[in-house]
């Protein structure tokens, strides 16, 4: 079994070699400040320093080539980041039993364990990393994994994308088929267990209880259940997983509670809410989905692209757009003779100028449920909105005329599509609060203090990137892997509920 979190998650489930893989060897990077475009180069061949070189000059090129070696050398950072698989991360006391196996490595890790746990920049700075452009790079390449530069980034998965990167014969994998072969695995090892996955379900309230009336989990919160938005009960044999945003949790939790007079019950969703409200968060989104002709375009069209200005902070707003094209590597997701292409502004599109659009300028944590009116449905396209989202987009679409310069005049053509997305958008369809990537280290705080899957209620388990280890595929896998490793440990059967998951929709209905 590998390292990689998602890797973990689809051998559990035994369908990790039904996906197509399709292995590329990088991606492009356009640097807005001086308009000059570099490849990053998988593998341990001289491409990529000799690209760095070519952008920002020898001494950034020899800095890195001895940061890489030290990085990737026997007993290195990155080589520590792979020793504890995140499959043997927990969150409860067992933790000891299933980490012990690993204890020769964990010995071997010593004192790069608090390095690996710590900001990224500490890692640059032990190793003398001072060049300007060095440092804006792995800037770069932690807010593509968080949302957050390096000095607000853990080290340990930076670490791992190093080795990821650079080591020998390293490269890159696109599922063919596009995400929906991911999930359709995921689905699959799910039913092979007994599982089954139910769309447009969308939870309402979960069943909550004192533990008085079954003698067990006396004095304590308990989960026994949820019910759905349309009246159906389902009983929790087990428990109850819930991969909604901690804020949606909180309003879902707040408005479960049947009788204030169970105080036990009531303490306890105040609990998960304070600990909600002491969360904080990062951006939201813009998204550009286009699809066009592709005649003229030539064969070796790169699919993956970032677009940013490496001369401000990677985290400024609407500073970085980032471009797939994923019809590159796999023509059957668009019709003959077309491409398919998303752009997106990563997680540095700030939600405040959408406030007006919603209930009072409010986010109540649960979309389609304000009590005072459907428009929580719809929100409010009233006077500004389509001007806002025109002008909000402009990036996106100048991002991608640095790709293909004729794109305007290419989606005016027959067969072409046009859909652009806003924090309101990824806020609706993904059912995240204040269209959020997820959560940010509090003020003063270098990275994520995160909680485990641990709620303060028995049987209510929270997974996905408000919990440890955070943001992100690979976080969120890992957090999958802890909870998977906890229930081949125990042989417990669970019934798992998806708690607020987002339905699929046609894609016309994106507004």
């Amino acid at each position: 079994m590998g390292t990689n979190p998602l890797r973990q998650v689809l051998d559990a489930l035994g369908t990790a070699d039904e996906i197509d893989w399709k292995n590329y060897d990088g991606w492009l990077v356009h640097d807005t400040s001086d308009g000059k475009a570099f490849k990053v180069t998988t593998g341990d061949g001289p491409e990529f320093e000799q690209a760095l070189e070519a952008k920002a000059g020898p001494q950034t090129r020899k800095e890195f080539a001895e940061f890489k070696d030290k990085m990737l050398q026997k007993g290195g950072v990155s080589i520590a980041s792979t020793f504890i698989p995140p499959f043997a991360l927990r969150g409860d006391l067992s933790a000891v039993a299933t980490l012990f196996k690993y204890t020769i490595k964990l010995l071997r890790i010593g004192s790069k364990g608090q390095l690996l746990t710590g900001p990224f920049t500490k890692v640059m700075d032990l190793y003398d990393v001072k060049d300007k452009f060095l440092r804006t790079w792995f800037d770069y390449l932690a807010f593509a994994l968080s949302g957050l530069d390096a000095a607000h980034t853990q080290a340990a998965p930076v670490a791992y994308m190093m080795l990821d990167l650079h080591k020998k014969d390293a490269v890159l994998d696109y599922p063919m088929g596009g995400m929906d072969s991911l999930i359709q695995a995921l689905v699959t090892g799910m039913e092979r267990y007994g599982g089954r996955l139910q769309l447009n379900s969308r939870v309402e309230r979960v069943v909550l209880g004192d533990g008085n009336d079954n003698g067990k989990s006396k004095n304590k919160a308990t989960c026994k259940g949820v019910i759905l938005a349309d009246g159906t009960s389902i009983k929790a044999r087990k428990g109850v997983v819930c991969n909604a945003p901690l804020w949606n949790m909180a309003r879902i939790l707040e408005d479960s509670i049947t009788d204030t007079s169970q105080e036990i019950v009531v303490d306890a969703v105040k609990g998960v809410r304070k600990r909600a409200d002491d969360m904080c968060m990062t951006k939201s989104f813009m998204h550009l989905h286009i699809g066009f002709p592709k005649d003229g375009l030539p064969d070796d069209l790169e699919c993956h692209h970032s677009v940013l200005d490496m001369s401000d902070d990677v985290t400024a707003e609407q500073n970085m757009v980032i471009i797939s094209i994923p019809t590159v590597f796999d023509p059957s997701l668009a019709p003959k003779g077309y491409h398919v292409l998303h752009a997106y502004t990563a997680a540095c599109d700030s939600f405040e100028p959408w406030s007006e659009f919603l209930d009072d300028g409010v986010d109540i944590g649960k979309v389609g449920h304000s009590p005072s009116s459907a428009a929580a449905v719809a929100y409010k396209k009233e006077k500004g909105y389509k001007e806002l989202k025109e002008a909000r987009a402009e990036v996106l679409w100048k991002a991608v005329e640095r790709v293909i310069p004729d794109v305007r005049d290419r989606v005016k053509r027959k067969g072409s599509i046009v859909m652009v997305g806003t924090p309101l958008t990824h806020r609706r369809y993904n059912q995240r609060f204040r269209g959020t990537y997820g959560p940010a280290p509090a003020p003063g705080k270098d990275v994520w203090d995160l909680p485990g899957a641990t709620t303060g209620i028995e049987n209510l388990l929270a997974a996905g990137d408000c919990c440890f280890p955070g943001i992100g595929l690979p976080g969120v896998a890992a957090s999958v892997c802890r909870y998977l490793y906890c229930l081949s440990s125990f042989c417990i059967r669970v019934y798992l509920t998806s708690i607020y998951r987002s339905n699929r929709v046609p894609s016309q209905q994106i507004h």
